[in-house]
C-alpha cells in the first residue's frame, strides 16, 4: 500500500467539505478522483498532498504517517516524496526547461551536476530534450507540461499527485499527456493520483473514487 486515507474530514466554517473519506492506494496504482465542481476533490488532494490540513483523520504515504512530522520534516517529505502536476505548469517564466526540472533535486541537496544530469534525462525520457534550453514563453502547452511532469518526477517521488493535469490542454496534446502517465507507472512504478473532469483519461485509470457532496459514492476498478 503506498496512500492510506483514513476518516478524513474537513470544514470551512459551516461548509462540510470532506466528510468522513477512507480509501488506499496500492503502489504504482493509476485512480483517478472524479466528481463535480464543489464534490471535494481538490481539497482531498491538497490535504493527501500536504498542501493543507484535514480537521480530523489521519493520512500514511509511503508508510508515513504525515501528520506526526515536523513543520521542517513535512516540507522535506513535500519536496523528496511528493510530485505536483497542475492545470497551470507554474513554470519560471525566466528560467528555461532544463533549470525548472533541476530546482526540485537542487532543494533537496543534489550538486548542480548531479541535477543536471537527472533533468536532462527525465527531458529525454519525456521527449521534451530539443526544448532544454527554452524558456516557457517558448514551449507550446503540450510542451511546458511535460517539463513540468519532469520536474514533478525529478526527485523520485512515492506518489505524483496530478489536479486536472490536462484541462489546459487542446485533444492532441491531452492525448500525450494522458499516454505519459501511463507511461510513468509501467516504466518508473509510479504511483500517480489524479483529480479530472476528463471521462477518457478517468477510464484510462485502475481505479475511479467518485466523489459526491464531500463522500465518496464509488470507489470501483
Amino acid at each position: 500500500m503506498m496512500i492510506k486515507v483514513e476518516n478524513i474530514i474537513k470544514n470551512f466554517e459551516q461548509l462540510k467539505v470532506l466528510k468522513d473519506v477512507s480509501f488506499e492506494v496500492n503502489k504504482g496504482e493509476v485512480v483517478s478522483i472524479v466528481g463535480k465542481s464543489g464534490a471535494g476533490k481538490t481539497t482531498l488532494m491538497q490535504i493527501m498532498g500536504t498542501l493543507m490540513t484535514q480537521d480530523s483523520g489521519k493520512i500514511w504515504i509511503d508508510n508515513v504517517d504525515i501528520g506526526t512530522l515536523s513543520s521542517n520534516k513535512l516540507s522535506d517529505f513535500r519536496n523528496n516524496r511528493i510530485g505536483f502536476v497542475f492545470q497551470f505548469h507554474h513554470l519560471l517564466p525566466e528560467f528555461n526547461a532544463i533549470e525548472n526540472v533541476m530546482l526540485p533535486a537542487l532543494i533537496a541537496g543534489d550538486d548542480n551536476k548531479v541535477a543536471q544530469k537527472k533533468a536532462m534525462n527525465l527531458l529525454t525520457m519525456l521527449d521534451i530534450a530539443k526544448r532544454a534550453d527554452h524558456k516557457p514563453a517558448q514551449m507550446s502547452g503540450g510542451e511546458q507540461q511535460r517539463v513540468a511532469v519532469a520536474r514533478a518526477i525529478i526527485n523520485s517521488p512515492a506518489v505524483l499527485f496530478a489536479d486536472e493535469p490536462s484541462g489546459n490542454l487542446d485533444s492532441h496534446n491531452k492525448k500525450e499527456l494522458h499516454d505519459l502517465f501511463f507511461r510513468l507507472r509501467s516504466e518508473l512504478g509510479q504511483t500517480i493520483v489524479l483529480v479530472t473532469h476528463d471521462d477518457e483519461l478517468a477510464k484510462q485509470s485502475d481505479r475511479i473514487i467518485e466523489l459526491v457532496d464531500g463522500q465518496i459514492l464509488n470507489n470501483e476498478r
